[in-house]
């Protein structure tokens, strides 16, 4: 069944979230994780031509030592790619937010935009609300 959170638990994770949006530590990551990837690519021989056509070259780190600042220049794009997306919509990749709403009356999800729900309820943030499992809710009331 639905139940709402309480409003100093909505509180705190609103806190978090935020906190979470002006963190660096998931851009430096994704660009940490994709820079890696790029160095193998490269070394690999796999380069990127005009017009975005690829192109295999001989296998070897040559390039990377020839042009080290191609990794530099993969981390620095990552990196203020993803941190700008994730301030900017308020989520990170890999966590995404789900934006769905949920009406208190008959508990029926509503994509975001909806301002009432054919109930008549007023859907609130999906993000208010958690599952608890009937079974579970009867075994904790036992105890």
């Amino acid at each position: 069944m639905w139940v709402r959170k309480s409003a100093e638990i909505i509180s705190v994770e609103a806190a978090e979230k935020e906190q979470s949006v002006r963190s660096f530590s998931t851009p430096l990551k994704i660009a940490a994780v994709s820079t890696a990837a790029a160095a193998i690519l490269f070394s690999l021989g796999v380069r990127v031509g005009g017009g975005g056509i690829f192109h295999l070259k001989p296998p070897g780190t040559e390039y990377i030592r020839q042009n080290p600042w191609s990794l530099g220049l993969v981390f620095v794009i990552v990196f203020v790619w993803t941190y700008l997306k994730q301030r900017t919509t308020g989520e990170s990749e890999l966590m995404p937010s789900t934006n769905a709403l949920l009406c208190p009356r008959c508990f029926e999800a509503h994509p975001p935009g909806t301002d009432l729900c054919p109930c008549g309820g007023q859907p609130e943030p999906l993000s208010h609300w958690e599952w608890r499992d009937e079974e579970e809710e009867a075994r904790e009331a036992a105890r």
